[in-house]
């Protein structure tokens, strides 16, 4: 297990702990309970609300629920970032360089920005960053 204190979070933590996902969903509740007991140090991209928001949605959340849902995660001890002009252009610059998903760009100029070493995701094509290390919620110790 790696342990870390100051980490990016990505989307699919928030997601895979709300519909308790076979394989990462304890392990993301986990993460979680530590960032509300203030165990981690949490940072975010504003993106991220309307990533889970979207997912959950297309999983046939109702919107009332995805709105509790988005007033909870704002509720933690979350740093969240705005997407400012520079992350923009920080983020076009890592999509031409690794040609990940734009969305994913943004979160990894969110932790360049944030001077972030550390993103919590299981989305294996943050491997391919050489800006950020990945952290997968399976081998995360705060």
């Amino acid at each position: 297990m790696l342990k870390v204190k100051r980490v990016l979070l990505d989307s699919n933590i928030f997601v895979y702990a709300i519909i308790a996902d076979q394989k990462y969903g304890k392990s993301c509740a986990r993460i979680l309970r530590k960032i509300q007991e203030g165990d981690i140090e949490a940072w975010a991209s504003l993106l991220l609300l309307l990533e889970v928001s979207r997912a959950l949605q297309k999983i046939g959340m109702k919107r009332t629920k995805i709105l509790e849902t988005i007033r909870a995660i704002l509720s933690l001890p979350i740093r969240f970032v705005p997407i400012d002009e520079k992350i923009l252009m920080k983020s076009l610059e890592f999509f031409k360089a690794y040609g990940i998903s734009p969305y994913d760009c943004v979160h990894v100029a969110t932790a360049a920005f944030a001077g972030i070493r550390f993103l919590v995701s299981a989305d294996k094509g943050f491997d391919k960053i050489n800006e950020v290390s990945r952290v997968d919620p399976l081998d995360f110790s705060a």
